[in-house]
């Protein structure tokens, strides 16, 4: 069975997520150029901004719940895995909203609504969350790319819901980007259906929206930390590939 490396030394602690913090800031910076562009529009309303803000969210998104988990999976193991995932989602939660409240000015989102975004993110987030940390706690390579295939699955899955959606007898003219139930299950239709140019207030289907990724994101996250084995007290984490430390 195929092994990861990680720090042989015990008493080396897990350096700061200073990459992740550097590449997460390009990636905001990346997210506005591509949907923005580099010229302003001609008539500066919220109408004409409100496709390139969806696609900066939507590029955002993309990066917080498959860029940031395969970057994870793909490196070393951390000694503390639980500890290296808070960091982490801190680190990337942050970055979400140093992009998502300044573009309240140029939308006419209320603060409910840009609050439910965030909400929403927050919940993907820990949906991501939960195959990466089963992922880096585990010492196969094996593990860690079963978790990653979950992530594919995840972005793949907004293919997939809109289709299975459409499908559904009697739905008319409703298009999957309208339809609430498929918004809930899948993130990217969540967080266009919450995108909406309006000034109006939420109701409970778009709360619905953003609240079902937190209680499913908290679900699989809280049986990922009970199904980890644990270790005696002062015992270091098993090694990855490498040899006992002198």
């Amino acid at each position: 069975m195929t092994t990861l490396r990680t720090n042989d030394d015990p008493s080396t602690a897990d350096p700061p997520p200073r990459g992740l913090l550097l590449l997460a800031a390009a990636w905001v910076g990346l997210s506005l150029l591509v949907a923005f562009g580099t010229r302003p529009p001609l008539l500066a309303t919220a109408s004409t901004y409100a496709p390139a803000v969806r696609i900066a969210l939507m590029t955002l998104l993309a990066g917080a719940i498959v860029g940031w988990p395969l970057l994870r999976l793909s490196g070393p193991s951390p000694r503390r895995p639980t500890a290296r995932m808070l960091l982490d989602l801190l680190v990337v939660m942050g970055s979400v909203q140093v992009l998502l409240w300044p573009l309240r000015l140029t939308t006419p989102w209320t603060i409910e609504r840009t609050t439910a975004i965030a909400t929403a993110f927050l919940g993907w987030l820990l949906v991501a969350a939960a195959p990466t940390l089963w992922g880096i706690a585990r010492t196969s390579a094996s593990a860690r790319a079963a978790a990653m295939g979950g992530l594919v699955l995840l972005l793949l899955s907004g293919l997939l819901v809109p289709i299975a959606a459409a499908m559904q007898p009697g739905r008319g003219d409703l298009s999957p980007f309208d339809d609430p139930i498929a918004a809930r299950w899948q993130p990217f239709l969540g967080l266009f259906h919450l995108c909406q140019p309006a000034a109006s207030g939420l109701g409970p289907s778009e709360w619905m929206t953003a609240l079902v990724p937190v209680l499913l994101g908290t679900l699989l996250l809280s049986a990922v930390l009970l199904s980890r084995p644990r270790r005696p007290e002062g015992t270091p984490p098993p090694l990855l590939g490498g040899t006992p430390p002198r």
